[in-house]
């Protein structure tokens, strides 16, 4: 089993300048990016603590409770690995195109196109898959009422918009 769930360096928080703005506006821009950067940190450090916690529990539990073979920890952490890193890169992405604008000579007259543009990708999905596959992210659980299935796709609804649009 590897010993490290996600490797996320810290991302530290330089103040920026950006002479073109206004100090009320360089104020609100430096604490907006403050907070992202120290939430973004949180999340690493939290998906680093957790991640390795609950995929040494899985395994333990897979192997011994249910004698499943190996290749199903490995999946589950590879998939939990992807998105952790997934919302990291997400959270940097999103900073960058941040920093990006506030260091134009104007910020406040460039156009919103290109930094849309940078946001609207999400780092580490391949933009030639366009559809997720109808079974991501989802678990079939009894209903409880002996008719059969519910198919639970709370995150798969979330994500789909996302990834329908054009680049």
């Amino acid at each position: 089993m590897p010993g490290e769930f996600l490797e996320a360096k810290p991302r530290d928080f330089n103040p920026l300048t950006a002479p073109a703005l206004t100090k009320e506006a360089r104020d609100g821009v430096n604490a907006a990016l403050k907070a992202l950067s120290t939430w973004r940190n949180e999340i690493a450090d939290t998906n680093q603590k957790n991640g390795k916690k609950v995929v040494e529990q899985m395994a333990a539990a897979a192997a011994a409770a249910l004698g499943w073979p190996e290749q199903v920890v490995n999946a589950a952490r590879t998939q939990l690995q992807s998105i952790a890193d997934m919302q990291i890169k997400t959270m940097d992405q999103l900073t960058d195109a941040w920093e990006e604008q506030i260091k134009l000579p104007n910020p406040m007259t460039a156009s919103p196109s290109t930094m849309l543009s940078k946001l609207k990708s999400l780092p580490g999905v391949d933009s030639s898959r366009r559809r997720i596959p109808s079974n991501y992210g989802c678990n079939s659980l009894s209903n409880g009422s002996g008719h059969g299935e519910t198919r639970w796709v709370a995150g798969r609804s979330a994500i789909e918009p996302l990834m329908n649009e054009k680049p």
